[in-house]
């Protein structure tokens, strides 16, 4: 399967706040991202 995920751009100041993350929650948010580059929605995204 051939993924089509698009890369994540990180403004400097918001990968220093996320990097600042504990790691669980770093992880969390990394697949959550992974998925809206790929075009779903994550179940923790709001409304």
């Amino acid at each position: 399967m051939i993924r089509n995920t698009r890369a994540i751009n990180w403004l400097k100041a918001a990968l220093k706040d996320f990097l600042a993350f504990p790691q669980a929650a770093q992880d969390k948010a990394g697949i959550a991202l992974t998925m809206v580059a790929e075009g779903a929605k994550p179940d923790i995204a709001s409304r």
